[in-house]
């Protein structure tokens, strides 16, 4: 679902950790190799490859070995809301992802926001926890 604020919030039901880990591995290796050094499309350019500044590489945060499998990820989007922005004028959006796994609840979690770049992160986006989700989803299914 997503909220009046624009985040949105996914669930995975009857998963296992290590389903949850492998699907976390699988968005870093994706959002890293929207990143990567790509020779230049140009014959004679004046460099051989097209680089990404490091102010607006993705920064990961990861924990697969905590009981919650954390990862979190903060990076840059275009006006369209599409990662890979290497341009600081392209900038629009800052995107925030978290992806923890409930152990209790078996279920993965997924909350994802795409912010005017100009704004800071809201709070509320580091508070969710899986009580929290399971009471979203309640209401949700209300």
């Amino acid at each position: 679902f997503e909220d009046r604020r624009g985040f949105t919030v996914r669930t995975i039901e009857n998963m296992e950790l290590k389903a949850a880990v492998e699907m976390g591995r699988q968005k870093i290796f994706s959002i890293k190799s929207l990143y990567q050094d790509q020779s230049s499309p140009y014959p004679g350019a004046v460099t051989h490859s097209v680089q990404c500044p490091e102010k607006l590489l993705p920064r990961f945060v990861s924990d697969e070995k905590a009981s919650d499998a954390r990862l979190r990820v903060e990076t840059f989007a275009n006006a369209r809301k599409t990662l890979g922005v290497c341009v600081l004028d392209a900038v629009r959006f800052r995107y925030f992802l978290e992806m923890f796994y409930c152990p209790n609840l078996r279920m993965a979690v997924q909350v994802e926001a795409f912010i005017p770049h100009e704004q800071p992160l809201p709070e509320e986006l580091s508070r969710v926890r899986c009580a929290a989700t399971k009471a979203t989803e309640k209401m949700q299914r209300e």
